[in-house]
């Protein structure tokens, strides 16, 4: 009805409580009806850290390596009579040039995998370090400009590519795609919950099917005395006979003379 409001455009969320705002806007060279639109108000959970542990192969002196590894002992390794005992022993010997060459660090990684970070943000972010730098080097007014400067543009350009790259993510792929994304951000439902320990394993679904249920002897006579309480149905009775190999040249019934030539054991 013109002038007034109705309810055939509607939106409908199981979630009301994110909605920052809501509104229509007229569109008349489009359709007879409003555009409607919602704004929600997501907020990406905080990234739990991980630890890892890795090897850095980037500063090993090669010829030093190199050294120490021939002059490993593989007495023991020649000596050794089974394959699983010679594997053993050799990998014993390369983790411990690996341990004195490149030992193991542990890295703790604090923020998810960011993909819009681009080589002119990783630029802003070296100018950054930079001026940080520079300042603390010579604490002075013009410096402290200079750094905030670039602290300030450096900022601008990340919330830049990443808005760029998940809007064209979100406007360029299916609505598969688009969760999908939105999954990498902490946005959408959590997957695999644990209900209080309520899960149930594999091994208990697999012994719960494959383990037989012993029926006492009570239960099994009070379901024998059911079944034969039960009323029989009006029909003549039914007997199974073994009958011997038989070839039947064509079926024997008049509605289907189709011939068969179908040798078979047949139980009537």
């Amino acid at each position: 009805m013109d002038g007034h409001d109705t309810w055939l455009d509607i939106i409908l969320t199981s979630a009301p409580s994110p909605v920052f705002s809501h509104g229509k806007f007229s569109a008349p060279g489009f359709f007879h009806h409003d555009l409607i639109y919602m704004s929600y108000a997501l907020k990406p959970p905080k990234f739990p850290s991980k630890i890892f542990h890795l090897r850095s192969f980037g500063r090993i002196d090669a010829d030093k390596l190199k050294g120490d590894a021939a002059n490993v002992n593989l007495d023991h390794l020649l000596a050794a009579t089974s394959v699983d005992d010679k594997v053993a022993i050799f990998n014993r010997a390369v983790t411990s040039l690996f341990d004195t060459h490149a030992p193991l660090k542990k890295i703790k990684l604090k923020r998810p995998p960011a993909p819009w970070i681009t080589n002119g943000v990783r630029m802003a972010m070296r100018r950054w370090d930079r001026a940080f730098r520079q300042y603390r080097s010579y604490r002075s007014e013009e410096n402290w400009c200079l750094f905030k400067a670039k602290r300030n543009r450096c900022n601008q350009m990340v919330r830049n590519a990443k808005c760029r790259h998940i809007l064209s993510n979100i406007s360029s792929f299916s609505s598969a795609s688009i969760w999908r994304l939105l999954g990498t951000l902490g946005i959408g439902k959590v997957k695999n919950i644990d209900l209080h320990g309520a899960t149930i394993g594999l091994d208990d679904i697999n012994k719960h099917f494959t383990s037989v249920t012993m029926i006492d002897h009570q239960t099994r006579r009070r379901t024998m005395d059911f079944l034969a309480g039960l009323s029989r149905p009006n029909i003549n009775t039914f007997h199974f006979l073994l009958c011997h190999w038989v070839k039947l040249e064509k079926s024997s019934c008049p509605l289907n003379p189709v011939p068969l030539a179908v040798t078979t054991s047949v139980v009537a």
